[in-house]
């Protein structure tokens, strides 16, 4: 954390309805839209604490209760203060119903569903040599029809909302001076593009830098999606619990047949290490997967009780550990309770090890019956990449085991 900047105040403008992201997340405020077992909210303000700052202000408004009750019970480093629109104020009114509460001069201001992966110390230098009393971050964008077009001369904004096909564009990240600012506030109401930035440009207290940084808007489905396997995070402790299927997650899949012997498995590249790392992460790993080529007759539970003690050892050898494994043997038309996407295999596992808690673990697989599998028990889910088309909606993409790795945040404090 970038201690230099810790007492500059940021106001998070949270209070939009959303509507264009209303299909996928309905249930809270837009900038609460899940990532992980974390809302893209916690995780725009972790990034920003980690580039020194401290101190937030929540402008919210539209279904503001599910962002309190979320941080009322989450323990987190920064201190947080809520201010609430009883109705709609528009981004210049909540900025200035946010600086009522604010004592100091100097604020950052950034959009609650936007992320922009900029250093902040750096944004905030700039910000002061310019002397300006406003100063936005610019990013260059091929398109303008989502983002407001920008043009500058050294850092003095000449234009803004002129479309244009090529150029810089507002990416919702602001350093003002809060006493200026307020001098051209004369409503309670306002725009920040369509009344505050046109006074702000006659008076040359427009300003901004473009900055090369990763950008995303979580504003419709498909840029949310993007976001949550760009950004998802999930946060565990060593309580945690880890289900992984077996073929097409440990071991090469063989297309339209089974793996009868030993001779026939394969790990795949960078398994076994990732499961390494994942026994330093989780309490219990177990292994679930179903096997009806025993049903089909087409090789029997000693073969596949060979192919596991192989796969065991092997991880074994390499520094992991893996609890259990489960299979289901029954053929895909029983409709076995045992076998994917039904429970049975994890309430074994439960029956087995007690101190599982499935609102506590994760599963990993690369089918849509793993998916279903998870969440049918509540678990967070991560779908490996591969042909199968994924009619559930698991809560992250990953390309491989190894790559899932990185999505772990282990924290040392329980909630």
């Amino acid at each position: 954390m970038d201690k230099s900047i810790n007492n500059l105040t940021c106001i998070i403008l949270a209070g939009g309805f959303g509507t264009r992201l209303q299909s996928v997340v309905s249930n809270v405020a837009k900038p609460m839209a899940p990532m992980g077992n974390k809302p893209f909210l916690q995780i725009l303000m972790d990034y920003l604490h980690n580039q020194g700052i401290d101190r937030f202000v929540l402008a919210l408004g539209y279904k503001a209760d599910s962002v309190t009750q979320h941080f009322d019970i989450k323990q987190v480093p920064y201190a947080i203060q809520y201010v609430y629109e009883k109705e709609p104020l528009g981004t210049g009114g909540a900025i200035k119903n946010a600086l009522s509460v604010i004592t100091d001069e100097n604020i950052l201001v950034v959009n609650g569903d936007t992320f922009f992966e900029i250093q902040v110390k750096s944004f905030v230098d700039d910000a002061k040599i310019s002397g300006a009393a406003f100063f936005m971050a610019l990013m260059e964008k091929k398109s303008t029809n989502r983002f407001g077009a920008v043009q500058i001369e050294n850092t003095k904004v000449i234009s803004f909302g002129t479309p244009h096909a090529d150029g810089l564009n507002n990416a919702g990240v602001y350093f003002i001076k809060k006493s200026k600012f307020l001098e051209v506030c004369q409503a309670d109401k306002l725009s920040l593009e369509e009344e505050i930035f046109p006074k702000l440009l006659l008076l040359s207290q427009l300003h901004g830098k473009k900055y090369d940084a990763y950008f995303v808007d979580i504003g419709i489905p498909e840029d949310y999606m993007k976001a949550k396997n760009k950004l998802g995070k999930i946060e565990i402790d060593s309580s945690w619990s880890l289900f992984l299927d077996r073929d097409g997650v440990i071991n090469k899949r063989i297309v339209d047949d089974y793996v009868k012997s030993v001779d026939e498995f394969h790990f795949i590249e960078g398994s076994l290490a990732a499961i390494a790392e994942l026994s330093k992460l989780f309490e219990r790993i177990v292994v679930v997967t179903n096997q009806q080529g025993i049903g089909k007759g087409i090789m029997t539970e000693r073969n596949l009780s060979d192919v596991h003690r192989y796969m065991l050892s092997e991880i074994e050898r390499e520094g992991g550990k893996i609890d259990a494994v489960y299979f289901a043997p029954q053929l895909s038309s029983e409709n076995s309770e045992m076998r994917k996407p039904n429970p049975g295999m994890a309430l074994q596992a439960k029956q087995d090890f007690t101190e599982i808690d499935f609102s506590k673990s994760v599963l990993i697989g690369d089918s849509d019956s793993d998916v279903r599998f998870g969440q049918n028990l509540g678990m967070i889910t991560v779908k490996l990449d591969n042909i199968d088309p994924c009619k559930s909606s698991p809560e992250l993409f990953r390309a491989s085991l190894a790559e899932c790795i990185e999505l772990f945040n282990n924290v040392t404090f329980k909630n």
